[in-house]
């Protein structure tokens, strides 16, 4: 990132300048690009050696640190590293307060922060590189449309900062830059949040003292009022930037800096049309209004001046307006204090004797008329919906079009009562959607009155319900939270945005008459956690109310949430008596109001808390599922426009489906059916994050399933991915972070499971996603999990590439051992487990020492065995790592019993837990293939464990007929079973399988490697029958050649292509064929000089090598040359048998030519 003053961009165009404020203090020029300075080489060394990041040079440089651009390797991107040298602990703090501030902001324009950490000393951030110029340097290059634009784009970036409570405290020209894209447009950055403002937590500087650039600074801001800055503060500091950036300098400037702040203090700033008549007057009038000393006469906040220049930009008037005589007059008298004072008293009292009495008069008068008419209607609302209410079950939509009709009467009333009726009308509005359930609209309405001076008892308790209401709906938003250290931050930031505003008003409103005394008690005992309290309360308000259904759906809720706590608890059987209790209390609403929306929407609520609580203790939902889908029914003919409706029934088919894939059976039109549900949720309320997360959820179980099933479900999971980037654009969460990366991690195992070609976009997005995550819930359990898996699966596509993926291994068990004790012990050694299983996956591949990674993964899975005895998957990867010792001593020609023996109870183990996994089955064939091998090496005929090995792959291929791990081992076994019996009919079968996997996967170099091997097998027994195997070499060696295209790092491939030429130069060997066979001797050597650059010291490859010397010392026609290839024969086929003695009997035939030592060739 190029950021602001503190650096620029090599090769750009405007002129750079050095290090600006967040503590860097710069001199005048170029920054230095030479990484050989003195202050510089320590901090090269250090990142070079400790970190994956590459400096390319420096950006810039002052007092407290320097900004470094870097490469990110591993993400394959330019950063920029900002790093702090030694300085206070308060230029320390405000550092890390920059990076934590920015990191929160999800907006395009606000610099992106990628990484913060410290090296030795060094703290830094890595941050996104910007390409582009400060204002002041793209000041000339802008046209006045571009600056409008530009200006509205920073005030809504700003907007977001103001929206998480953040200011910023220094907006000037030098904190944007603008960077140009390929389209010519111009894309803003707000940056440098060092010296914010958080306005819920404490101020970084020290009180009384002004932090800031003074030229742009609010007047309160300069007095060192910290405590009187908010928004509107950053409001200033855009309107005197605006000012900068068409008229050429800030709206202050004085000689000295105690001259620049009195004018700011005290001197208006001349108009802008006079600096530079050009400007349009509307603009003029937008900029003033932003740089007014008062802050109340400012804009309200950022997003009022963008909304203001996006008017501007349309074409549409704006809201800002020239000042009027009366303000300016008494600006003057305030500046002339002492000659205006008395004649402003005089002329106030003489005003004031003849006009106020006569003012209040009419207007308490008016007021008194409104008011009234006002209560007149909303009795009516009340009775319109009530009436509604108390009937059968109907479609209640005419009802809520009437009570449209009296909201839009209120409305022109308060049109015509101009402002006396603004603040008792906005309180009828808001009542009356609070009635209709509009909460969103009703809380917006009740503020405005709050905030316009209608402070009645009444006011304040339809606020403490609408907000307790919304509460209730936020905290139903966290049921899918299971960690619970995010579940309580969440719960927090729900209960002081509304538990505690609904608490306070409600006790203000006491006796508002509204409800019984006792009903509004019981809200309060509700809200407190004082249930046992709240229920005591809500009965006696009950007994009070002659149609007392609000007062048993109170109850309702109380005994809900109750259960609610309870299942989270684990106590599952207390939750569902209490689901009953609450059952009991909304049919007794149900009894009065027949026809209440409300009340059945809950009812569909309490079924899907129900439901979820029933997936948790693995009960069955046919029932359960069947009772919700008729409750929504139901629900949607009294209301069809709720928007709450679908996303509930969504839910409940995605549970339903979820639960049917995990019992083995076909979620895929429960799917269907949740998808359509959700669409219909995006009709109804455009624009809603949780639409968008419940739609990413469905995709992502859609996806794992058609992954299970061998299907393509790449785009399902594109899908998923594009639900939640949208969700993350409307609310940027942790919780859709996390979900982003899970998703962006099935990708990557698409490149394993053979369905993706490259995963390097899905492993980016996947590390920035999770890492988001990290940064908003840093105790959060499931990001770093996800990360640790993210990189193991990266390490595995690393080993498909033949390199070396032992950074990544490294960083994935960095990232699960960070996560012990936050959550789920037992996963993280999981992942720990896997983790080493693949470094040791590698070493088998590689030809390297696997004891360590062996034994580290072993105890890894037997910590999360212990931790959770009834987890298959550890069961499963714990039985793949024994597999991986038994091919290492298979290979160096030990018994591979002990270890397959330990593979087999602990996937009979995985079996027992789950039936329906296919990979637990297709380990066992593999299990028996091993063995094979060992029988065959020893000279044994198999025959027993061939069939068994066929047996259990047909078990695996049964559940996931389509899937490639699948059907390469079945493909396996049918080719043991031709090498063993040599029957055409198991090639045939083996063909089968491979044909349908490269249909499914055509570039998984895998198949093709095993469809060479097919002929290669077969041509193998057309040789030993006597027939030519010319052609099936001939089919093998092209499909050789494409699975090198493919991937030409993989050892087994070479090993396989040797074979075929030995067995094809066997064959030629013969006098009769009368054809060179040198040729293909040489291409035999190639191949396996290959294979041992990537596995050295493979003893099967050294035999073959040693074969292929044997054959071409035969036809070696000199006499000194031929004696020395059978020198290098003997060698190759003895270091063979030193590795591995079973090869001595395998290649015996070739020993046998060999002229013993000391013996005279002819």
């Amino acid at each position: 990132m190029t950021t602001r003053e503190d650096a620029v961009n090599p090769g750009s165009l405007g002129t750079p300048t050095t290090a600006g404020t967040t503590g860097i203090k710069g001199g005048s020029g170029p920054p230095p690009s030479t990484l050989d300075g003195p202050n510089v080489r320590p901090i090269v060394e250090q990142f070079h050696a400790h970190t994956r990041y590459v400096i390319d040079g420096v950006l810039g440089e002052g007092g407290m640190g320097i900004v470094f651009r870097a490469t990110d390797p591993e993400l394959r991107r330019t950063v920029a590293l900002k790093v702090i040298k030694e300085g206070s602990t308060e230029q320390k703090v405000r550092f890390m307060r920059e990076a934590q501030a920015q990191a929160r902001i999800a907006h395009d324009s606000i610099c992106k922060v990628y990484e913060v950490g410290e090296v030795h000393g060094y703290r830094f951030i890595a941050m996104q590189y910007i390409s582009g110029w400060t204002l002041c340097d793209a000041r000339e290059r802008l046209t006045l449309e571009e600056k409008i634009s530009v200006m509205q784009r920073i005030a809504e970036a700003l907007h977001e900062a103001h929206r998480l409570g953040l200011i910023h405290r220094d907006i000037k020209p030098g904190n944007i830059m603008v960077e140009q894209t390929e389209d010519g447009a111009w894309r803003p950055y707000l940056l440098d949040f060092g010296v914010l403002r958080d306005m819920e937590g404490p101020a970084v500087t020290r009180t009384g003292i002004a932090v800031g650039t003074p030229q742009y600074m609010a007047p309160e801001q300069i007095l060192g009022h910290i405590q009187k800055l908010d928004r509107r503060t950053d409001v200033y500091g855009l309107g005197a930037t605006f000012y900068d950036l068409l008229g050429g300098a800030p709206p202050f400037h004085g000689e000295t800096s105690t001259d620049l702040l009195l004018k700011a203090l005290n001197d208006d700033p001349a108009p802008l049309q006079k600096i530079e008549p050009s400007t349009p007057l509307d603009i003029d009038h937008i900029i003033m209004k932003c740089i007014e000393k008062e802050p109340q006469r400012r804009y309200e906040s950022a997003k009022a001046l963008s909304e203001d220049l996006q008017r501007y930009i349309a074409g549409d008037p704006v809201q800002a307006r020239g000042t009027t005589w009366r303000y300016r007059t008494l600006k003057r008298i305030r500046k002339h204090k002492m000659v205006a004072i008395p004649v402003a008293i005089a002329i106030v009292i003489i005003v004031a004797l003849v006009g106020v009495g006569i003012r209040m008069q009419f207007q308490a008068r008016h007021r008194e008329v409104l008011a009234r008419q006002l209560g007149q209607d909303l009795e009516e609302i009340d009775n319109i919906m009530r009436s509604a209410y108390m009937m059968p079950p109907h479609d209640i939509r005419r009802e809520k079009k009437m009570v449209q009709d009296r909201i839009r009467e209120i409305e022109a009333r308060m049109r015509e009562s101009g402002r006396a009726g603004q603040a008792v009308g906005n309180f009828a509005l808001g009542r009356a959607y609070r009635i209709l359930e509009d909460y969103e609209k009703a809380v917006a309405y009740l503020h405005t009155a709050w905030d316009g001076g209608y402070r009645e008892p009444e006011a304040s308790y339809e606020l403490g319900l609408v907000m307790g209401h919304l509460y209730q709906e936020e905290i139903a938003t966290l049921r899918g939270i299971t960690d619970q250290s995010v579940r309580e931050s969440r719960l927090k930031q729900a209960a002081q945005k509304y538990r505690d505003p609904a608490v306070a008003y409600l006790r203000q409103g006491q006796g508002s008459g509204t409800m019984p005394i006792e009903y509004g008690e019981a809200l309060i005992a509700f809200y407190e956690k004082r249930s046992d309290e709240a229920l005591s309360k809500v009965a006696v308000a009950a007994r009070r109310d002659p149609w007392p259904f609000e007062e048993y759906r109170l109850r309702a809720r109380i005994l809900q949430t109750q259960g609610r706590d309870r299942s989270q608890e684990g106590r599952f059987d207390d939750a569902m008596w209490l689901y009953g209790e609450a059952e009991r209390a909304y049919l007794g609403a149900l009894d009065i109001a027949r026809a209440h929306a409300g009340i059945h929407e809950d009812i569909c609520r309490l079924r899907e808390a129900q439901i979820d609580t029933m997936v948790r203790i693995r009960k069955d939902l046919s029932a359960a599922v069947e009772d919700g889908i008729k409750a929504l029914e139901l629900a949607g003919r009294i209301d069809p426009g709720s928007s709450d409706l679908p996303l509930i029934e969504a839910n409940i088919h995605w549970m339903w489906a979820d639960s049917q894939l995990m019992r083995g059976a076909d979620p895929v039109p429960e799917l269907d059916k949740a998808v359509e549900s959700v669409k219909k949720a995006m009709a109804l309320r455009p624009g809603r994050a949780s639409n968008y997360v419940a739609l990413g959820d469905i995709y992502e179980v859609w996806g794992a399933y058609a992954s299970l099933r061998g299907e393509d479900p790449k785009e399902l999971v594109e899908k998923s991915i594009e639900s939640y980037r949208e969700a993350i654009r409307i609310d940027p969460s942790e919780v859709v972070y996390k979900s982003l990366g899970m998703v962006c991690d099935d990708k990557i195992q698409g490149v394993l499971e053979g369905w993706l070609d490259d995963p390097r976009d899905a492993f980016e997005l996947a590390v920035e996603s999770l890492r988001r995550a990290h940064e908003l819930s840093p105790r959060w359990y499931d990001p770093l999990v996800t990360l640790a898996k993210t990189y193991r699966d990266w390490a595995r596509y690393e080993i498909l590439l033949g390199r070396d993926p032992r950074g990544s291994i490294r960083s994935a068990i960095q990232y699960a051992t960070a996560a012990l004790g936050m959550g789920k012990d037992e996963n993280v050694w999981y992942q720990v487990g896997t983790a080493y299983q693949v470094e040791t996956e590698y070493c088998l591949k590689a030809g390297l020492a696997l004891e360590v990674p062996y034994r580290l993964a072993v105890e890894s899975f037997d910590k999360a065995i212990r931790l959770r005895p009834n987890y298959h998957f550890a069961y499963t990867e714990f039985a793949r790592t024994h597999l991986l010792r038994a091919s290492a001593q298979l290979e160096r020609g030990e018994s591979p019993a002990d270890p397959i023996s330990a593979s087999a109870q602990l996937l009979d183990r995985a079996v027992s837990l789950n039936p329906h996994y296919a990979d637990a089955y297709f380990l066992m064939s593999e299990a028996q293939q091993l063995l094979a091998e060992s029988d065959l090496q020893r000279g044994l005929v198999p025959e027993a464990r061939g069939l068994r090995a066929l047996e259990y792959s047909r078990h695996g291929l049964a559940i996931n007929p389509r899937g490639a791990p699948g059907l390469l081992t079945g493909a396996a076994a049918w080719l043991l079973r031709a090498r063993i019996s040599g029957t055409g009919t198991a090639i045939g079968q083996a063909r089968s399988l491979l044909h349908q996997g490269l249909d499914s996967f055509p570039m998984d170099h895998r198949f093709v490697v095993k469809w060479a091997e097919s002929y290669v097998i077969e041509g193998c027994w057309q040789h030993r029958l006597g027939r030519s195997p010319v052609a099936c070499f001939e089919a093998a060696n092209a499909a050789l050649k494409r699975a090198n295209e493919l991937n030409g790092n993989q050892a087994d491939a070479h090993r396989v292509t040797a074979i075929m030429y030995l067995n094809w130069a066997e064959f030629l060997m013969r006098p009769a064929r009368g054809i060179d066979v040198s040729r293909i001797i040489q291409a035999g050597l190639r191949s396996v000089d290959t294979g041992l650059l990537i596995h050295p010291d493979q003893p099967e490859m050294l035999a073959i090598r040693g074969a292929l010397q044997c054959l071409c010392a035969q036809i070696e026609p000199g006499r000194d040359s031929r004696g020395d290839l059978f020198r290098k024969a003997r060698q190759s086929l003895a270091k063979a048998a030193g590795l591995n003695p079973n090869m001595a009997r395998i290649y015996q035939s070739y020993y046998s030519r060999i002229p013993r030592p000391g013996r005279v060739e002819p």
